[in-house]
């Protein structure tokens, strides 16, 4: 199988492959399900005990994850600073009164916590690392701190070694949270293999923040991991009327086996 993919790198002078990290090639998403479940046990315990209630920790769990989403829309993503929105959405929704200072500290020293650790690399992620790494060159292009990046690239690594060795060299870009992840951060991504994105295959799973600003940045071939994307097709459509090769995947483990199938990107 890694000759078929090595043949389609070389018969269309692709010189690499730049990835997306969480949601791509880690399971940021699920990992921090579990996480976010783990604080608001925790944190239902506390209340429940200091303010005489009876609150759910699934309720709890499923307005915290509301108030993320909502926030994160809202372009506050500093982790920390959204504590009070979000506690505000919390308390609201689940009609509660209580001292919100003490449960920004518990969320705060509880969430600081959280960016200690790493999720696991996705299913299939280390052996398509594996045969790519064999004769292209990758690069990471993720929208992160820089501490948590260094954590979540060191675990990966680490993942790697345990299955295969030392890993060939695996570099990465970093954008910082305060900035946006746009044509220009995929642009600098590409330098990281001295390379230009019309030579390269850049693979995401954000529709706004890995696809569209790739595309911009002028990669030569886009594979979007759908999930559950809800208007991929009209979106792939549209992409494919302005000149875009683009292939779809729904999950990171189906790439190795999409490259080399027969026409793994659609001409326009």
């Amino acid at each position: 199988m890694s000759n078929k993919i090595k043949e389609f790198f070389e018969e269309n002078y692709i010189e690499g492959i730049v990835f997306d990290l969480d949601g791509t090639l880690v399971d940021t998403s699920k990992w921090l399900i579990h996480m976010n479940r783990e604080i608001s046990t925790e944190i239902v315990k506390y209340i429940n005990k200091e303010y005489n209630l009876q609150v759910n920790v699934e309720d709890f769990t499923q307005a915290y994850y509301q108030a993320e989403v909502l926030e994160y829309k809202n372009g506050n993503v500093n982790f920390i600073a959204r504590f009070p929105a979000i506690l505000s959405h919390i308390s609201n929704t689940l009609k509660l009164n209580m001292d919100t200072k003490t449960l920004v500290r518990m969320f705060s020293n509880n969430v600081s916590q959280i960016y200690t650790l790493s999720p696991d690399p996705c299913e299939g992620t280390l052996k398509l690392l594996n045969t790519l790494l064999q004769f292209t060159n990758v690069a990471i292009c993720t929208h992160s701190g820089k501490d948590w990046t260094k954590i979540k690239m060191d675990h990966l690594k680490s993942k790697y070694k345990e299955k295969y060795g030392d890993i060939p060299i695996l570099h990465s870009h970093y954008i910082p949270l305060n900035e946006p992840k746009d044509a220009s951060e995929w642009i600098n991504a590409s330098k990281k293999i001295n390379s230009t994105p019309e030579n390269l295959i850049a693979v995401g799973d954000s529709f706004t923040a890995d696809i569209i600003p790739s595309v911009e940045a002028g990669y030569r071939y886009i594979v979007w991991i759908t999930k559950d994307s809800i208007d991929k097709e009209q979106d792939i459509k549209e992409l494919r009327n302005i000149g875009c090769k683009i292939t779809t995947t729904e999950h990171i483990k189906e790439l190795e086996g999409l490259l080399t199938s027969n026409q793994p990107f659609e001409d326009t």
